[in-house]
């Protein structure tokens, strides 16, 4: 595999791990930033992901563009969340 094929694999592993983890529920930019760069548990244990700032951002990015990641969203549903269970 040449080094631009393995970085487009890479990077559309990072974006299938980036969909995933706000299939879950949202979150904000800063903690799918920090989900992203963590090590991911493999059949082995933690295995550390080969990804560079630059290619969270770009996934960042997309996510923004296409209304998966939003923090004004989040924001207002984290909100409502403790509303619903008596804080504040």
């Amino acid at each position: 595999m040449t080094e631009t094929s393995s970085r487009r694999s890479d990077y559309a592993r990072l974006l299938d791990r980036a969909i995933r983890i706000l299939a879950m529920r949202d979150h904000s930019e800063q903690e799918l930033r920090r989900k992203l760069a963590a090590p991911v548990m493999g059949k082995n244990g933690p295995e550390a992901l080969d990804v560079t700032p630059e290619e969270v951002d770009k996934v960042v990015e997309w996510c923004i563009e296409n209304r998966y990641l939003d923090d004004e969203r989040f924001v207002r549903q984290f909100i409502a969340s403790r509303s619903r269970k008596g804080y504040g």
